[in-house]
């Protein structure tokens, strides 16, 4: 038997963190850490205390609190007060003459908890090797505008950054601001894709639209994916993948890790989606997470085969977001037909799901709009929303469930305009009571 989450206040946060409450509010509200608000204050629990640890600690609070997504670059990297690096590549080759050795930068820059804005500032920046190799550029100069500002590190024609960093095992970045030095050092451990990539050609934008299908430039919706890595998709731009009629089987779960997911739309037959059915063998079906996105899927039917127990259709996870539209379908699946956990939203109004465990699902925080849905025959509930997640269930249809709607552990649910039919019980609250346990609107 699971044992309950415990929910703490930030100042309990705080405490067991050994920062101070502001920052934990700080983290908060830049997304590094799950919470919900319940009754105007925030909440949160010991699993989001460990997942902010796991991720690098407190970084993201302090007197700047900088990230990466570099043009040239494979992977971010994060970085803050207390300077910390994510994702990992190795290189194999030396980049070609013709790609850029430079880091285009972007930050947000604090000063006493607040934003600097339009006042100009003076940057040193370092990067070494952890040995006897560094190289520094100390006359950088930026104007932030509410916080955030931008800078090409090695820009400069008469200080390059050398060779030596491109082919460096490992890469660490450490930051002068006015004269005062950022705590720690920023450990780079992604390479610039260039240094492992044969072709300066992973530069170039990727094609407005990629196609899947027999007669499509892709076999399957991974390998269109695929395709996309390295490459980053610029403000403006969205890749439709565009899925041709036919029944896909897939082994493998599919992971939209593209930092520019919410450029992505995936789409399938919009008239018909049940033309389009992406099987997944006993295994879970669309994940997104640690803050990915996906923008939209649309006019595809997602069904599970096999008999392996708690495996979800589509699940955000970690603070991220996927985007449905009414014309998907989920069924079948061994666990929820959709889910949003710890801090992520799902927006799958009008979406139909049949015969999962759960229909829509979310806990710690997450949401989940669910308006307007079609939900049928699933064998614990309809709508489930748990430890601090939100359900709108506004005008959805529940048949056939277990329960229709179960909310538990500080979940809400709007059910206003729902219907239930053939059966399916309110768990936990009567209709228009408050628990502390869960609660319910539907009038």
């Amino acid at each position: 038997m699971s044992r309950p989450l415990d929910i703490l206040s930030p100042d309990q946060a705080a405490e067991r963190l050994q920062i101070d409450v502001s920052e934990v509010v700080a983290l908060i509200e830049a997304g590094r850490l799950g919470a919900c608000r319940v009754g105007g204050t925030w909440r949160l629990t010991e699993r989001d205390l460990h997942q902010l640890l796991r991720r690098g600690g407190s970084a993201g609070v302090g007197r700047a609190r900088p990230y990466v997504r570099p043009a040239g670059w494979a992977g971010a990297v994060g970085a803050a007060l207390l300077l910390t690096g994510i994702a990992a590549l190795a290189q194999d080759q030396i980049a070609p003459d013709n790609v850029p050795r430079t880091i285009p930068y972007v930050g947000v820059l604090e000063q006493d908890g607040s934003s600097v804005d339009n006042r100009q500032v003076e940057l040193e920046v370092a990067l070494d090797d952890g040995g006897d190799n560094t190289w520094q550029d100390d006359a950088l100069q930026v104007t932030p505008v509410d916080g955030r500002f931008e800078l090409e590190i090695g820009a400069s024609p008469d200080n390059p950054i050398p060779a030596w960093a491109f082919e460096a095992e490992v890469l660490q970045l450490s930051m002068v601001v006015d004269g005062e030095a950022l705590e720690g050092r920023q450990r780079i451990l992604a390479t610039p894709f260039a240094v492992r990539a044969s072709e300066a050609s992973l530069l170039v934008s990727p094609p407005d639209e990629l196609t899947v299908g027999p007669l499509g430039q892709f076999s399957s919706l991974p390998d269109a994916l695929a395709a996309l890595n390295g490459r980053l998709i610029p403000a403006g731009q969205v890749v439709t993948i565009r899925i041709a009629d036919d029944t896909y089987n897939l082994d493998e779960t599919v992971h939209i890790e593209h930092p520019d997911g919410a450029r992505i739309h995936i789409v399938g037959n919009t008239l018909n989606p049940g033309e389009v059915r992406l099987v997944f063998r006993d295994v879970a079906g669309i994940v997104v997470d640690r803050g990915g996105a996906l923008g939209l899927l649309d006019g595809v039917t997602l069904a599970f085969q096999g008999d392996v127990p708690a495996r979800s259709g589509v699940v955000a996870d970690e603070a991220s977001f996927i985007g449905l539209v009414p014309d998907v379908i989920v069924e079948g699946f061994t666990g929820h037909c959709v889910g949003a956990l710890k801090a992520s939203s799902v927006i799958a109004s009008s979406v139909t799901a049949r015969r999962c465990s759960t229909g829509i699902h979310a806990s710690e925080g997450a949401d989940v709009d669910a308006s307007q849905a079609l939900l049928e025959d699933h064998r614990t509930a309809g709508v489930v929303a748990s430890t601090g997640g939100t359900v709108n269930a506004s005008g959805a249809t529940i048949a056939r469930s277990g329960h229709a709607f179960l909310a538990q552990f500080l979940g809400y649910i709007d059910g206003r305009g729902a219907s239930v039919e053939g059966g399916g019980a309110i768990s936990n609250v009567p209709v228009n009571a408050l628990s502390t346990s869960g609660s319910y609107v539907f009038q």
